[in-house]
């Protein structure tokens, strides 16, 4: 993610960021339950690291972005994202492909802490949604290359995984709420 504008309670500005997160769906103990589980995150700048989940480290970031549209009203997207955290974890995200027509969509959801399972926070979003490259057959990509590693992301990210899907969101917008257990 890459924060253009993040808005405080009191409605002041407040911090931007770039980071990285990692989550994985996860089942607690003795339920069928499937809950959001962050496991680890990289942010840039420094001052966000560890995050709200407790996991995150400050990590150096590059961005680049590029979108061309052609007389045909073709737009080719090529985006490059380097994330290179203080605790040797790295992530590298090149891709380039065709923008479609970007699906506008609302959802909430929660996503629980790792480190601390009880912990979690509500968000609801309103965002646009291009699928790239999907399970229906769909494919806009030209070049994607992907590369996690480091002490922890190796473990994650062995060689083992398989790529599902790729989904651009050009915008979204989201608010994050705690549950009255977790504000007062």
């Amino acid at each position: 993610m890459e924060w253009f504008t993040v808005q405080e309670p009191d409605r002041s500005p407040g911090k931007i960021y770039r980071s990285v997160g990692e989550s994985t769906p996860a089942k607690r103990n003795g339920t069928d339950i499937t809950i959001s589980m962050s496991i680890a995150g990289l942010s840039s700048p420094a001052g966000y690291a560890p995050g709200p989940y407790g996991n995150s480290v400050t990590a150096k970031s590059t961005v680049v972005r590029m979108l061309r549209t052609d007389d045909h009203d073709v737009s080719r997207a090529v985006e490059a994202w380097r994330f290179e955290g203080e605790s040797g974890d790295s992530i590298q995200l090149d891709l380039e492909f065709v923008r479609g027509i970007a699906v506008r969509s609302k959802l909430e959801t929660t996503v629980h802490s790792a480190p601390h399972p009880d912990f979690y926070r509500i968000y609801r979003v309103e965002q646009a949604v291009d699928a790239i490259r999907g399970a229906d057959g769909t494919d806009r990509v030209r070049r994607y290359l992907f590369k996690a590693s480091g002490p922890f992301l190796s473990t994650v990210f062995d060689g083992s995984e398989q790529l599902i899907s790729i989904t651009s969101l050009p915008w979204f917008s989201r608010q994050a709420f705690l549950p009255v257990s977790h504000a007062e």
